[in-house]
């Protein structure tokens, strides 16, 4: 036998001497009474042979199995996704501090407890049916997993020192349930990034008396999270008029929802209250606009048969109006051409310097009376025809620099112009 392998049997113990007998052999397994109570937990079938053991094929392939395990446990291995509790959509109730202590503040170790509202919660429903005790800022949140006890508790209120407290179903703290005169605003199409000064500066120039502005978070399974929607809650006073429903706000076109407007008005609790849109008579409950039986009315008219937008009243109405316009447009007219006609008609008073001058020359006084033949034509054709104004009102005006061809002089010659600017008569010309 080689030296290095009876060296190397020395070292091995007699387990894996024999485990190595039996991978060159093939023979039967068989345990030794000393090492009986450790080879009974040890796992043949994954232990390496001698030739394995000295290759490295057994560590790549237990590698391999270790990494095939690992994925294994991890792929099996998987958290339970966590499911909806029914509890969670139950709404809290909420209990007051002043409801026990009264309005005087009580020192801090007269102050309610958990385990005090907790048994005093038990004389009333089953103590499992709780789920949350909660205080704060002076008043308490009890969340109960399911509605039927919570309206129970509701009813029933609870006993606390002595006194029957009630409790409410709504937080009182809230601004739009504390007070009758405020109304909810729903602000939206405004980003996550802008201010909301612009939304208050915005509203307020609207006249809007805000109590409060919030901010919207995305309620998942009946649990509020702390992903923002963008909208904004504004609690205000009553407004005088409604808001418009595109609102410049910034450099941004908001849209603003509240009570009060008109598509809103129709949204009553009580359903008799209600009027259909269709007929527009006060339905019965479930009487809306896919089942009202009715035909059409208008809202102009408030008669069935026709819809608004075929309304011949409104029509009519339209028509009558732009008569009335037309009619009155005309008689103004009327009232001008007579006024003018008037002016035209009167004869102008000539001066004796502009008769002379029409007798002396001719052609001068034939101009003129074509001219004014021309102002009587015109004059004429005014009076017989009154709804067309005259051209006269446009060519006569008081600061007029331009004078008729009857009040000018002829042109006077050359010859006569130098002589009177030389002085000299000059004589007539001899024919060569």
């Amino acid at each position: 036998m080689n030296a290095e392998v009876e060296a190397l049997c020395r070292k091995m113990t007699q387990d894996r001497l024999q485990r190595l007998i039996e991978g060159l052999q093939g023979t039967d397994t068989f345990t030794l009474q000393n090492e009986a109570t450790v080879s009974s937990d040890v796992n043949n079938d994954k232990m390496a042979t001698y030739a394995e053991a000295v290759s490295d094929i057994h560590k790549n392939q237990s590698n391999i199995q270790s990494d095939q395990s690992y994925t294994e446990n991890n792929t099996h291995y998987k958290a339970p996704r966590e499911q909806s509790d029914p509890g969670d959509f139950v709404k809290p109730i909420f209990l007051k501090d002043q409801d026990v202590h009264g309005s005087v503040k009580p020192p801090r170790t007269q102050w309610l407890t958990n385990v005090e509202i907790y048994k005093s919660i038990g004389a009333k429903v089953p103590e499992e049916c709780i789920k949350g005790i909660q205080r704060i800022r002076e008043m308490w949140r009890i969340y109960m997993d399911n509605e039927g006890d919570r309206l129970s508790l509701l009813v029933q209120g609870l006993n606390l020192r002595g006194r029957q407290v009630p409790l409410l179903s709504q937080n009182p703290h809230n601004p739009s349930t504390l007070q009758s005169d405020t109304i909810r605003i729903k602000v939206k199409n405004i980003p996550l990034s802008a201010d909301d000064g612009q939304i208050h500066r915005a509203l307020s120039l609207q006249g809007c008396k805000i109590q409060g502005l919030f901010r919207e978070r995305l309620r998942i399974d009946g649990k509020v999270t702390n992903c923002e929607t963008g909208d904004r809650l504004v609690i205000s006073k009553t407004l005088d008029k409604p808001i418009p429903r595109n609102l410049q706000i910034g450099k941004y076109m908001g849209r603003i929802f509240h009570s009060g407007k008109p598509e809103f008005e129709n949204r009553n609790n009580n359903s008799e209250e209600r009027i259909c849109h269709k007929c527009i008579q006060p339905g019965q409950p479930g009487h809306m606009l896919f089942q009202c039986p009715n035909d059409w009315a208008c809202k102009i008219c408030k008669e069935s048969g026709h819809k608004m937008i075929d309304c011949q009243k409104n029509f009519q109405d339209k028509d009558e109006n732009n008569q009335q316009l037309e009619q009155n447009c005309i008689e103004s007219g009327d009232d001008n051409v007579q006024e003018e006609s008037v002016e035209l008609t009167k004869t102008p008073t000539k001066s004796p310097s502009s008769k002379t001058s029409e007798n002396t020359k001719g052609g001068s006084k034939k101009h003129a009376n074509k001219s004014g033949q021309q102002k009587t034509n015109l004059g004429n054709s005014g009076s017989t025809d009154k709804t067309q104004p005259s051209m006269e009102r446009f060519v006569r005006t008081p600061h007029r620099r331009t004078v008729n061809a009857g009040d000018r002089t002829p042109p006077t010659p050359t010859e006569a112009l130098h002589e009177k600017t030389t002085g000299v008569h000059g004589t007539k010309k001899t024919k060569a």
